[in-house]
């Protein structure tokens, strides 16, 4: 039953971290002053659009990725905030640098540093939803084998 519940937890996690990344890409590369003064429902709507259809790319995009980096660290009982953003860092920058802009002259262009901070930011969320509870599950379930 852990198990099964752990693996909605890290789905959820996953989900929510890509909302996070899709988030700060669209936000990152709104021009200036486009978040001042008043709203109407409809740019709310525009808004909340983009960063979803940035999370459903990202989602598509980091999928086989991530699901390395979460078995290695259920495997390896890995609960570190600072494991879970590098390792979404890492994974922007790479993905970042896969833009043509990236190999002009400045490899660490606008562009590559957007991609880096929403592969730290999906990385972190994915920790504060499932991260911090990571390896748990086998505890639980060492426990209830001892009760039989």
């Amino acid at each position: 039953m852990a198990l099964f519940i752990r693996f909605f937890a890290v789905i959820f996690g996953f989900l929510f971290g890509c909302l996070a990344g899709g988030a700060v890409l669209v936000i990152a590369t709104l021009p200036a002053g486009t978040l001042n003064g008043p709203f109407d429902n409809f740019d709310w709507l525009i808004l909340w659009g983009a960063i979803l259809t940035s999370a459903a790319f990202i989602s598509a995009i980091a999928f086989v990725p991530a699901v390395i980096v979460i078995l290695i660290a259920e495997t390896l009982g890995l609960r570190s905030l600072f494991f879970y953003a590098l390792a979404g860092g890492t994974g922007g920058l790479l993905y970042g640098l896969t833009f043509p802009t990236a190999t002009a002259a400045d490899p660490f262009d606008r562009t590559v540093q957007i991609t880096l901070a929403a592969g730290v930011a999906a990385g972190i969320v994915y920790w504060l939803v499932a991260g911090r509870t990571t390896g748990l599950w086998r505890e639980n379930s060492a426990q209830s084998a001892e009760n039989i």
